[in-house]
């Protein structure tokens, strides 16, 4: 079996709706459509279903994109289906973002540590003023996306203790993890920069890190302006556009 997305027909008025499905996997093709530069062992490939009906038995997670109603009946809190379903996922993107940071700060300390810097009268990079503040500004980037991690997962663990996370709350998860994405990109620049060659060299663990979170942090549920946009409105009191919730 394989959950899918399914995109429903346009409505008259209002976004397009989005169902998700359990469809058994023959029943479906998949095209090869997954070269990116990073982020390549996750298969991400086009699911085409062509004049496929989804009975309803086969369609338990039709309202896993909304927000139950609190109290959510048979539903006893705390439980995770009291938050929006695109607030919680974000972070289980944004997790793996930051552990990726984290080990590029570890390769690049490896390779200050025991490289020389190029045409400079440093015998290594490590010994260069430069470096040393360009390590110590990654690694603040690091751990903040760490700490905005940690507070928007607070956040969800908390929510579901006293209803449904509120528009406010779930405004400030997404600006957290739009965070921590901006935090990681910058964090893993300055990390291949002060490597210079080495950072790029094909095989190195640094390059592959630079590729997968250049990728991973473009992620729709990372998207750090939309975040903020969302973080914006809320702020100024005004409500929250339609769609999907979170």
């Amino acid at each position: 079996m394989r959950v899918g997305r399914l995109d429903a027909p346009r409505p008259a008025t209002g976004p397009p709706r989005v169902l998700v499905s359990l469809v058994p996997a023959a029943e479906l093709t998949v095209r090869s459509t997954w070269f990116t530069a990073g982020m390549r062992g996750t298969g991400s490939d086009t699911v085409r279903a062509d004049e496929l009906v989804v009975p309803a038995h086969r369609a338990p997670l039709r309202a896993l994109l909304t927000v139950l109603p609190v109290p959510a009946a048979g539903v006893p809190a705390p439980h995770p289906r009291r938050t929006a379903t695109v607030t919680a996922l974000a972070p289980t993107i944004a997790g793996p973002v930051v552990d990726m940071a984290r080990s590029a700060l570890d390769a690049a300390r490896e390779v200050a540590l025991h490289e020389p810097m190029s045409m400079s009268p440093h015998p290594r990079l490590a010994d260069a003023p430069s470096v040393q503040l360009a390590v110590a500004d990654a690694a603040r980037l690091v751990e903040s996306a760490e700490l905005h991690l940690m507070r928007a997962a607070g956040d969800l663990d908390a929510g579901p203790r006293t209803g449904a996370l509120s528009p406010a709350a779930r405004a400030r998860v997404r600006v957290d993890i739009g965070t921590v994405a901006t935090c990681a990109q910058q964090a893993v620049e300055l990390l291949v920069d002060v490597c210079g060659a080495d950072g790029v060299v094909d095989g190195t663990a640094l390059r592959r890190i630079w590729r997968d979170v250049a990728t991973a942090t473009r992620h729709a549920l990372l998207n750090p302006a939309y975040a903020h946009e969302v973080h914006g409105r809320s702020l100024l009191g005004l409500p929250e556009l339609p769609g999907v919730p979170g």
